[in-house]
């Protein structure tokens, strides 16, 4: 007869077997959740100068229930408000002819200095967008104009051609930002997190653990033709949010998300990433990070110093690589652990440290199976 005993570690030993098995099977078991990519779309983001007595318009093919949110701030010139007016085709042309017209309420005002709307959209159609400054009686007002959509589904259908590239876009991004987790997720084990892509009103990005990147920033570092900092920044919020997982005191101490960040960075092949993000750093003023600093108590290194810090990790790589394998090998994967231990090219690998770790793994892995 078998003993109570040995049924229940028999099923001990099945159920820790199969669960080997299935991971083995699955080694990136990021769910879609995990990642979020705002259906957005950029519809207006200019500075724009409307001379007195004259209107300049957008014109817009949207869909019903798009979400469009507008921000007009009058940054210039010499007026001191203007207006804006949504209209619909019909109303548009009535306003062109100089005769009397309906604009849709809940987008439509009169602009002093900062004017912002939110405004879902009734019916698929054609809708014009205006900025009237005919009540001026001379000179000129500079308005800076930032206007977006959320579409009401991605593949929901476009009726114009930049929606339809916005939409392959979106597609894009989330394949990347996809592929990112599941990468990360095979070489670390860490709580599973949330990625976020959206606008947010200013620009940034932030761990909380969960990672936001704002598309305004992405739109400015676009703007400024330093676009591969974007990756460089991915992995600096990337690296707040592991350690803070991990349970390590410095997560939120942003010199040392930014090392974290220059290794993948390199790891990756990368450094012109690394290299832009550098670059951005280094256009902020010394005098403007210090204004930061005095109003927002936060743990970030004045911009000029961050640059610096990057180039001179850059310049002492394996230095950088074999401090950081103590935080990194407890946290890895095993297969990615075994990977790492058959690289012999790579000097500065600690191969005795990987070897007490996954000896560490395999007693315990023996304890289990003998209980």
């Amino acid at each position: 007869m078998i003993q109570k005993t040995n049924i229940k570690r028999f099923y001990i030993k099945l159920v820790i077997f199969l669960i080997i098995l299935i991971l083995s099977a699955f080694p990136s078991y990021a769910d879609q959740s995990n990642v979020y990519i705002e259906p957005s779309i950029s519809i207006a983001r200019e500075i724009v100068t409307i001379d007195s007595g004259k209107y300049i318009y957008y014109d817009l093919i949207l869909n019903r229930k798009t979400k469009v949110n507008a921000e007009f701030k009058i940054v210039g010139g010499t007026g001191y408000n203007v207006k804006v007016w949504l209209l619909d085709k019909d109303n548009f042309q009535r306003y062109a002819a100089g005769q009397q017209f309906f604009y849709l309420k809940g987008f439509s005002g009169e602009i002093y200095d900062v004017g912002k709307y939110t405004f879902e959209i009734p019916e698929d159609g054609a809708y014009y967008l205006i900025i009237d400054n005919k009540q001026a009686l001379f000179g000129f007002t500079r308005v800076k104009v930032s206007v977006y959509g959320i579409l009401p589904e991605v593949n929901s259908g476009a009726n114009s051609i930049e929606q339809q590239k916005a939409i392959e876009n979106l597609k894009t991004l989330k394949k990347a930002m996809k592929d990112f987790y599941q990468l990360t997720k095979k070489f670390f084990i860490f709580q599973d997190f949330r990625i976020e892509v959206r606008y947010c009103g200013f620009a940034n990005a932030f761990s909380s653990p969960n990672i936001t990147l704002c598309k305004e920033l992405i739109e400015n570092l676009v703007d400024q033709g330093i676009e591969k900092a974007v990756v460089f920044i991915l992995f600096h919020e990337l690296g707040h949010t592991l350690l803070r997982l991990w349970e390590y005191p410095l997560w939120d101490n942003e010199d040392v998300a930014d090392e974290f960040a220059t290794i993948f960075m390199l790891l990756s092949n990368r450094e012109d990433a690394a290299l832009d993000a550098a670059q951005w750093f280094a256009s902020k003023t010394s005098i403007i990070g210090a204004v930061e600093k005095i109003w927002v108590d936060d743990r970030h290194t004045l911009s000029p110093q961050r640059a610096r810090n990057i180039i001179n990790w850059l310049e002492q790589s394996d230095e950088l690589m074999r401090r950081w394998q103590k935080i990194f090998i407890p946290n890895m994967q095993t297969e990615a652990l075994k990977s790492m231990d058959n690289d012999k090219k790579k000097p500065w690998i600690d191969h005795k440290l990987i070897r007490a770790e996954l000896a560490k793994r395999g007693s315990i892995f023996n304890r289990l199976l003998n209980q």
